[in-house]
């Protein structure tokens, strides 16, 4: 276990890339950027299986039931030891959710909205 390492601390992005494992088996999860981070690093993911992680992180993590520590036991010794393709994993991070890609989604979203209240109705997609 380490210390908190600040978001701005350089030490972090060394730590994600270090760790064979970033566990967060949370209550519920947005999911945490600290996650994206660690996956963009190619640590295996094991996070909880409640909000949105799924979402984002698709097959390139492990879901637990976050109140079952049998369930967390299980799929921590089942990441452990099982291979990753971090390229693709870091690909699939980088080219979805980057603060580039994120913020071009954004605009195009603020853009369809602006242009819908020019002209009628618009339908936005992200």
């Amino acid at each position: 276990m380490l210390d908190e390492i600040g978001h701005t601390d350089p030490l972090l992005a060394g730590a994600y890339a270090a760790c064979r494992v970033f566990a967060l088996p949370s209550t519920e999860e947005t999911p945490g950027i600290s996650a994206l981070e660690a996956a963009a690093a190619g640590a295996k993911i094991l996070i909880t299986r409640r909000g949105g992680a799924q979402e984002y992180l698709g097959g390139f993590a492990e879901y637990v039931d976050w109140h079952s520590q049998a369930d967390i036991t299980e799929k921590l010794d089942l990441i452990w030891s099982k291979p990753v393709d971090t390229m693709l994993q870091k690909e699939h991070i980088l080219s979805n959710f980057s603060w580039t890609k994120v913020a071009e989604l954004t605009n195009r979203v603020y853009e369809e909205v602006a242009g819908s209240s020019e002209g009628g109705e618009r339908s936005v997609s992200a």
